[in-house]
């Protein structure tokens, strides 16, 4: 009795493999591949981010992204300068939920999960990628110019003209 309970269920299994071939069905896509990730891929406000960052992240990261912030030059290792990298979403929110350590990265950094709800990490993810769209990785940023140089001076004018 018991090989016919499983000669049946082979050849149900059988039968219904045969048929999702015959009829062309594919099963869907891996995760990776399916079309609406990418479009949950950034759900938070960049705007509402900001505020975020600057209250939460600015201080150890600079106000631009920079890895500058105030206490940056207490930190070992220094913070990341978040315009100098590529950036992938996954691991902001990641590293912004669960520190540094969860991702193989410096215990220095803080897990927000306590401190930040799940929108305002969605938020500060958005404006964080935000940061390293307005300077692609790998791309020197102009160095901040304190006095105009000369360049920016007007032309000399010969005497008498005006």
């Amino acid at each position: 009795m018991r090989c016919s309970q499983t000669f049946d269920r082979m050849f149900v299994g059988f039968a219904a493999l045969a048929l999702l071939v015959a009829t062309g069905c594919e099963p869907p896509p891996p995760p990776e591949e399916q079309p609406d990730e990418v479009e949950m891929e950034l759900q938070g406000d960049a705007q509402a981010g900001a505020q975020v960052y600057d209250a939460q992240c600015a201080e150890c990261h600079g106000p631009q992204g920079e890895g500058d912030g105030p206490l940056a030059e207490t930190l070992d290792p220094a913070p990341r300068a978040l315009t100098e990298v590529e950036l992938d979403a996954e691991h902001v929110r990641t590293i912004t939920r669960d520190g540094g350590e969860a991702v193989g990265m410096s215990p220095v950094m803080p897990a927000f999960d306590a401190v930040l709800d799940d929108d305002e990490i969605e938020d500060v993810t958005a404006y964080v990628m935000q940061l390293g769209q307005d300077n692609p990785a790998g791309q020197e940023q102009p160095a901040q110019q304190d006095a105009p140089s000369q360049q920016d001076e007007p032309a000399q004018q010969e005497p008498g003209e005006e």
